[in-house]
């Protein structure tokens, strides 16, 4: 079974918490960086890249 893969990390207004963009079995989510860590999805969280404006940022 395939699992999750993380995508890109998205950076949330100051007192939010940043989160993620997964796919999954062709369909694309979002999700926290804590549920995303919990679950142990990959890469890790520290080494996806950041999408600001529209494009990612290495």
């Amino acid at each position: 079974m395939k699992r999750p893969l993380g995508i890109y990390r998205v950076k949330r207004p100051e007192g939010m918490e940043d989160d993620v963009w997964i796919e999954d079995s062709g369909v694309g989510l979002h999700v926290s960086e804590s549920r995303y860590r919990d679950r142990g999805y990959q890469p890790n969280f520290d080494n996806l890249p950041w999408r600001t404006e529209g494009k990612l940022d290495a």
